[in-house]
């Protein structure tokens, strides 16, 4: 029987042999009786082997953080906890690796805009203190542990723009030095406001690389 090309290129992504001519280019020879042995060997190479490469270089990269051997050892859940951290934000968590620049009157762990703080980020849901996570350290997820953490967070005191009339300014943030700049907001709540703008209409470094190629495009206006 006669097989249909769109039957084998719907099965297999192929429904032809592919040669390279005398001209140095790749040309498709219709499948034969001739030609099926090559045929079979190109469709098992197509999906058996293709991919070897790339992946033989991801299990490299992977192996650098969980040694090939112990992979077998854990589900696709766990990998994602131990590789990328827990997807809720664990506050306590914070709370353990931050310090306070002491340096600046008014900034204590005791002082009450410090308090507003801690509290707006009970009140937030997870997707936001994923959005401040990302706000003040350009990742949406915390580290496992106390001991994982590459930095401490520290708050500072504000922007000196930000000292007088500080509930109505934004706070601010250091992502590579896992920073945040806060003002002394007056209540619970303004602190909850400021924070929730900021993060949610912060520009993220994606847009920053964004923003490069557009200009050097000539295409942002």
């Amino acid at each position: 029987t006669e097989l249909d090309p769109t039957d084998l290129q719907n099965a297999l992504q192929q429904s032809c042999v592919m040669k390279i001519g005398t001209d140095g280019l790749m040309h498709e020879e219709p499948l034969s009786a001739a030609n099926r042995a090559e045929f079979v060997r190109q469709v098992e190479h197509r999906h058996l082997k293709a991919m070897n490469p790339v992946l033989t270089a991801f299990l490299t990269g992977l192996g650098t953080a969980v040694p090939a051997p112990f992979l077998p050892l854990f589900t696709p859940e766990e990998l994602e906890v131990l590789l990328c951290g827990k997807p809720e934000i664990d506050i306590e968590l914070l709370k353990k690796v931050t310090e306070y620049d002491t340096s600046v009157e008014g900034v204590t762990e005791d002082a009450p805009h410090i308090q507003y703080f801690w509290a707006a980020l009970e009140q937030m849901d997870q997707v936001q203190r994923a959005n401040f996570i990302n706000f003040v350290s350009a990742r949406s997820r915390l580290p496992n542990s106390v001991d994982e953490f590459p930095m401490n967070f520290k708050i500072q005191g504000p922007k000196p723009g930000a000292k007088s009339d500080p509930d109505k300014h934004l706070p601010s943030s250091q992502t590579c030095f896992f920073t945040l700049s806060l003002p002394f907001y007056s209540s619970q709540q303004v602190c909850y406001q400021r924070l929730l703008y900021a993060i949610e209409n912060a520009t993220t470094m994606d847009d920053d690389f964004t923003n490069r190629e557009e200009w050097g495009s000539g295409n942002a206006s």
